[in-house]
């Protein structure tokens, strides 16, 4: 069953101020290990970070393509923003324990 427009607007909006949340926490994390790591280390992070970036945008643009097709332009927003919140989230609990 099709969801309202105004739910799911909401939910596209929920999930927008998720990845803000946990990007909040991840960015200057990240730039903190950067700045005191050996060289090698910064770049192999730097490396995943762009690899991880690439990713999320290449699974991000085959769902939101399929999931517009299928169920119109909001389904497939808000299912082109799931890679990248899973990608910020795993990030962010990565760094938490690390």
């Amino acid at each position: 069953m099709a969801q309202d427009p105004f739910t799911q607007f909401w939910r596209l909006g929920l999930a927008w101020q998720r990845i803000a949340m946990d990007a909040a926490f991840v960015v200057p994390v990240r730039l903190a290990r950067l700045a005191q790591a050996t060289p090698q280390a910064a770049m192999a992070e730097t490396n995943r970070m762009v690899t991880e970036k690439m990713t999320a945008l290449a699974q991000g643009t085959l769902a939101g393509m399929t999931a517009g097709v299928q169920g119109g332009a909001m389904a497939g927003a808000l299912a082109a923003t799931r890679p990248t919140a899973r990608a910020v989230r795993a990030n962010a609990r990565r760094l938490k324990l690390g």
